[in-house]
């Protein structure tokens, strides 16, 4: 259940970060196929709500970030080591994977952000 609320949270950040894009790019990357190019000039509509899909995308970083290092927050006496909030047994190579795919979602995010940005002006 942690990992899937995890997931959850950087797949909507990547969602959020994802959609603003979209307005700028898909008629760009779409632009020889004539059957797509309607659909790509409907999402004209996400440019005013950038920001709030923005603000999203950082707030559901921010959580998955605290929930996958809070536990260096927690005490020892608080928390066991070897075993995650289910009981399950957390193995070091479940950790850096997860550590990983985290850092490697925000880095796209920040991407399609600070592109969409200047791209924009």
């Amino acid at each position: 259940m942690e990992k899937l609320k995890k997931t959850a949270l950087m797949g909507t950040s990547l969602f959020t970060a994802g959609l603003p894009f979209l307005c700028c790019w898909t008629p760009a990357v779409l632009i020889g196929v004539a059957g797509f190019m309607g659909f790509s000039s409907s999402l004209e509509w996400l440019h005013p709500v950038r920001p709030y899909l923005y603000s999203i995308s950082f707030i559901a970083l921010g959580f998955a970030h605290y929930r996958t290092y809070r536990k260096s927050l927690v005490s020892d006496s608080e928390i066991n080591k070897d075993t995650s909030e289910c009981g399950c047994r957390q193995t070091d190579k479940n950790s850096t994977y997860n550590k990983w795919f985290l850092w490697t979602t925000t880095f796209l995010v920040v991407i399609m952000i600070i592109i969409n940005y200047l791209i924009d002006s």
